[in-house]
């Protein structure tokens, strides 16, 4: 995806904006923006992403360096900067939110950030994985992740209600799952 998007392939990019927008959004409501803010947010961190130079066509160019370490790190790490960047903003204009969409008060300097967006992080990964597992595998193997994992019912309950084997329950359960790992691994890894 990100060699795409160094390319300026118009498929890439979308996957890319998609799959990233999500977790600045995460992240903004952590902070307590508002909806107008959070696209504010995307825009100053869309736009930190690439160089101001221009490659090959008039387009920017992907500023991230792979030897500098994993994308997500560097994503995160705009985001975060952006955030602060923003409320400091905000602060100086007296416009400060105190207290993120849950009701609770935030520390801008919190240590616990950086593992709580990697934690948002892998939860976008793992979203986007499953939506992928839901259009290849059939739909018997969903229903029964969903079921078993998302809903807490029985795998008992469910062999009874697909006219299947407790064995077959379990084995829909470990292909979603396995086909999510790697589809995560594979993720992790562009």
């Amino acid at each position: 995806m990100l060699s795409g998007v160094g390319r300026n392939d118009s498929n890439a990019w979308q996957h890319f904006y998609d799959r990233y927008k999500v977790l600045v959004y995460m992240c903004g409501k952590r902070y307590g923006f508002s909806p107008m803010d959070l696209d504010d947010l995307l825009s100053r961190v869309m736009s930190k992403c690439f160089t101001s130079s221009v490659g090959q066509g008039g387009h920017a160019i992907l500023s991230y360096d792979r030897s500098k370490g994993r994308f997500r790190d560097y994503f995160c790490r705009i985001v975060s900067n952006e955030a602060i960047t923003m409320l400091r903003e905000m602060k100086r204009r007296r416009e400060v939110p105190t207290e993120n969409s849950d009701g609770k008060e935030f520390d801008i300097a919190d240590e616990n950030a950086e593992a709580s967006m990697q934690k948002e992080y892998r939860m976008c990964l793992l979203n986007e994985a499953f939506q992928q597992v839901k259009r290849e595998l059939p739909s018997r193997q969903i229903q029964a992740f969903i079921a078993v994992r998302m809903d807490g019912v029985s795998p008992k309950r469910i062999s009874q209600m697909q006219n299947v084997s407790l064995a077959t329950v379990y084995n829909d359960i470990t292909a979603v799952t396995d086909a999510m790992r790697k589809i995560v691994s594979q993720l992790e890894e562009e």
